[in-house]
């Protein structure tokens, strides 16, 4: 048998203290591997890549703080802020401090081959790869390609030579807290490839999951850690994150607890007990939602999307001081010309979808009945 603690998103920009909880830092100690997914690049590099609408990145030092993973999934939109020379560093950083990672590279052979961890007979193989345009199938170098068929056949190779299979995708829309209904056809394309487990991350909160064909998917894990102060609206769902914890046997058979985290200020540790039974809860009863006949879901989805941008879109208009700007207002505020031309770079058929039924509502009954056609 083997254990595994996976974690959701870390980011230390902005961040210049931090400490691991008493009580997390030991359920991380109680396992054999501890993974997760590096957001921000780990670097010195002052110059920027073009066109995103918000950069990151961490000292190099800040590698200290990493101190309880063996190894950590670079596939995210942001691996990129500062180029090429952003991602070689992170990798320096992190082989130096003895780190391991995965899910982007500097050469084509590296991108897709997979982190792989033996121990009491079981061999493990964990994939990372981002959804985002600054992937390996359309980026010189970067994260793995989440619709690549490379990353398709190296599942299927190593499925094959008996690894259990971990994917760790960067996918998704932010800030709700259900998964497009692309992501749950590509969640089913991972399992039916050999993916023993499907793990995400990119919401920046705690997301549903489900069951494919026998193995776990959690679309997103939410914010394990992130400073505050990049996000213009607070809610307290940033703060939350899973840590999962997978008992895995020799014939590949597994369990997986679930238990809860948040963040105040610069210190993650697990939540106390009525809190941990208040998220669990809350866990459940989105995660029945994806139980929903196809239709009846994609509306949830939608609507879902709709209702937060009009909530965040408000919070954003009250904080300009606009108290009396409309949607279109507050469109043009918050999309400038460089806020588009971004947006445009990372957008893909479904939050073009998304985009289309919150702004025409003409068009909803359309794009419900094409999604099911999809």
């Amino acid at each position: 048998m083997i254990k595994i603690c996976i974690g959701g998103d870390i980011s230390f920009h902005r961040i210049d203290n931090f400490v691991w909880g008493d009580g997390v830092s030991q359920e991380m100690r109680n396992h054999n591997l501890v993974i997760a997914n590096l957001e921000a690049p780990l670097t010195n590099a002052e110059k920027r890549a073009k066109l995103r609408a918000y950069y990151l990145k961490a000292r190099p030092d800040s590698v200290k703080w990493l101190f309880p993973f063996d190894a950590l999934s670079l596939a995210n939109n942001h691996i990129l802020d500062y180029s090429a020379i952003g991602l070689s560093e992170t990798i320096n950083c992190l082989r130096e401090a003895g780190i391991d990672c995965f899910g982007a590279a500097e050469s084509d052979d590296l991108v897709y081959k997979p982190y792989c961890y033996e121990m009491n007979g079981v061999k493990i193989a964990v994939f990372g790869a981002s959804q985002f345009l600054r992937s390996k199938l359309n980026n010189p170098n970067g994260p793995a390609g989440i619709l690549s068929k490379k990353l398709i056949q190296s599942i299927s190779q190593f499925k094959s030579q008996g690894y259990f299979i971990i994917v760790m995708p960067h996918w998704g829309l932010e800030h709700i807290p259900y998964p497009s209904p692309q992501e749950r056809k590509t969640a089913r394309k991972f399992v039916l490839s050999g993916a023993d487990l499907v793990v995400g991350s990119h919401p920046h909160e705690i997301q549903a999951y489900e069951i494919i064909e026998g193995k776990h998917v959690f679309y997103s894990l939410g914010n394990f850690v992130f400073s505050s102060l990049d996000f213009a609206i607070q809610t307290p769902r940033l703060y939350k994150s899973i840590l999962l914890s997978i008992e895995i046997g020799e014939d590949h058979k597994y369990n997986v607890k679930t238990f809860f985290c948040a963040q105040e200020s610069d210190v993650v540790e697990l939540t106390c007990k009525e809190e941990a039974l208040k998220t669990g809860e809350y866990l459940n009863q989105i995660s029945e939602d994806l139980k929903l006949t196809a239709l009846s879901y994609r509306k949830l989805f939608y609507d879902s999307f709709v209702n937060e941008n009009l909530v965040r879109n408000r919070l954003k208009a009250k904080k300009l001081k606009d108290t009396q700007a409309d949607s279109r207002v507050i469109t043009r505020v918050l999309l400038s010309a460089k806020m588009l031309i971004t947006k445009l770079r990372y957008i893909d058929l479904q939050m073009l979808k998304c985009i289309l039924y919150m702004r025409i509502p003409i068009l909803r009954k359309l794009i419900l009945l094409l999604s099911i056609c999809n």
